[in-house]
């Protein structure tokens, strides 16, 4: 593991990755940016489709459900950093096209995971206020005095 201070060293240094490396992550970080769209385009159906009724019957699975979504979020994000630390390497008037384009599909990747964010906390509160729907109790109106 690199400390703050040997990476400041190494960027003062002029250390970077070869241009094939660069090219590997981009390959690496489009891989991972057509995974997440296709777990944020899923996330976004299942949610969007979801019934109250559906979460009343089995809020512990919506609970892990929602579980599931979070670590998802937290697995983009940390992509995301990896290789926004990668990109801030470079000075950014003499990136070279490679560290740009990298650059542009870790910040796509970073508006998957922020989609991702959002969805999970629409989620958590969908499941809160159906939870608190599951506390009432309606009044049986046969059973009322009349």
């Amino acid at each position: 593991m690199v400390t703050e201070a040997q990476f400041k060293l190494l960027q003062e240094e002029g250390w970077q990755y070869s241009s094939e490396k660069i090219d590997e992550f981009v390959g690496i970080v489009k891989n991972n940016l057509d995974k997440g769209n296709k777990v944020l385009v899923g996330a976004f159906n299942a949610i969007t489709s979801l019934t109250i009724g559906e979460i009343m019957d089995d809020t512990e699975r919506f609970e892990k459900f929602h579980l599931d979504l979070e670590n998802q979020q937290k697995h983009y994000e940390k992509i995301f950093n990896k290789y926004y630390d990668i990109v801030e390497m470079y000075d950014y008037m003499d990136r070279p096209d490679n560290v740009t384009e990298l650059d542009r599909v870790n910040q796509e990747i970073d508006s998957v995971q922020n989609d991702l964010y959002r969805l999970t906390n629409s989620l958590e509160e969908i499941i809160d206020n159906v939870k608190k729907l599951k506390e009432v109790i309606p009044h049986n109106e046969t059973s009322r005095d009349n």
